[in-house]
């Protein structure tokens, strides 16, 4: 590597973890000026306002320098085995651990500006908002948050940074997040509990244990239609985010619905009839879901289009599994396959062509 090279990737780090650090200080909000301030806060107001000084950035070490990641990361990471079973809710929580972080933070940030920039599974100032009360307001913790920050890392882990699913730190991630798969399965009023078991089926899709995201993907689309994502008429009355959240959560759970009953050769769960949901946006203002070249001049909508591409597959699965087919006649089968072919054929042109665009 040149010596050129090496300072842009240095300054391109410091970058990173500038902005890092900016939004860290923008949720946690002004420090107090004086005790006379704090005072006169109101206890929510409170809490934020300390958020910054209970931070322990470095974890439980002598010298308050972080420990290398590696083995020590993963044994921070892992909870107490070996203690009785917890009789209360608050005594699990306490047994859920997490890296110091200042180990997982440049995790984080790599999935927020890689995976999950195409991929957009996690709200990043919502997620970025959570870790921060995870490690500043210890009361504020809940299982289901530390299975959140467990899936992102593990994705960060493995599709980011390619590691095997042996890979201590990972298999350490997915071991966390399996202990509490059936309490996050209750969460069924919270998209948090949706995005949470999505990262699961995620992490273990073309692992040796696929099966188990074959299995899980028709819970997640249970749970997203008990939260009423695809529908229309649930987003009346909430927030342009809000609705933007709830929207890119569904057709993530569809895509990965369609996918998963082309590998498995079983049936989709969330029929296109039972929707009316509006597909991803064609140029997403925050940018999510885009592939863009190196110059910036041509973009690439990635994640409408996997949504397209999972129309035509479940159109394929129809003809393949569905118990309707088994009732078509030769000459209906073979109208219904050209038909899906040439489904296919305009959509490879599209994806050359029109989604590709140059600005």
């Amino acid at each position: 590597m040149t010596s050129c090279a090496k300072h842009d990737r240095i300054h391109a780090l410091e970058q990173r973890l500038a902005s890092i650090e900016i939004l860290l200080t923008a949720l946690a909000g002004p420090p107090p000026q004086n005790p006379d301030t704090m005072a006169q806060m109101n206890p929510t107001e409170q809490d934020h306002a300390i958020y910054l000084q209970n931070l322990d950035l470095a974890g439980p070490t002598a010298s308050g320098v972080s420990p290398a990641p590696s083995q020590d990361m993963t044994n921070n990471h892992r909870g107490s085995s070996t203690q009785s079973a917890p009789q209360t809710v608050t005594a699990a929580i306490d047994q859920m651990e997490l890296p110091p972080m200042s180990e997982v933070l440049p995790v984080v940030d790599n999935y927020f500006r890689s995976f999950n920039a195409i991929i957009p599974l996690f709200d990043e100032t919502a997620f970025m908002r959570m870790l921060l009360d995870w490690f500043s307001l210890p009361n504020k913790r809940s299982m289901v948050s530390w299975a959140a920050i467990n899936v992102v890392l593990g994705i960060s882990y493995r599709i980011c940074q390619g590691r095997n699913m042996s890979d201590p730190a990972l298999a350490q991630c997915i071991q966390n997040v399996r202990s509490i798969m059936s309490e996050v399965m209750t969460q069924e009023e919270d998209l948090l509990g949706v995005q949470v078991l999505l990262g699961i089926v995620i992490l273990h899709q073309g692992s040796s244990e696929y099966k188990l995201a074959v299995v899980l993907i028709g819970s997640v689309v249970r749970m997203v239609q008990s939260l009423r994502l695809h529908s229309k008429q649930a987003l009346a009355g909430r927030s342009k985010a809000e609705k933007l959240q709830r929207c890119r959560l569904f057709w993530l759970a569809y895509i990965y619905d369609r996918e998963l009953a082309v590998w498995s050769r079983t049936t989709y769960h969330q029929k296109d009839s039972e929707t009316d949901i509006e597909l991803p946006e064609e140029d997403p203002a925050d940018d999510l879901g885009m592939i863009t070249s190196p110059g910036d001049n041509v973009r690439f909508n990635y994640f409408r289009t996997r949504v397209q591409l999972a129309h035509i597959q479940g159109k394929a699965n129809d003809i393949l599994y569905s118990q309707e087919s088994q009732k078509l006649t030769e000459e209906q089968k073979i109208k219904a396959i050209t038909r899906t072919e040439g489904m296919l054929s305009e959509w490879v042109f599209c994806s050359g062509c029109r989604q590709w665009r140059r600005i």
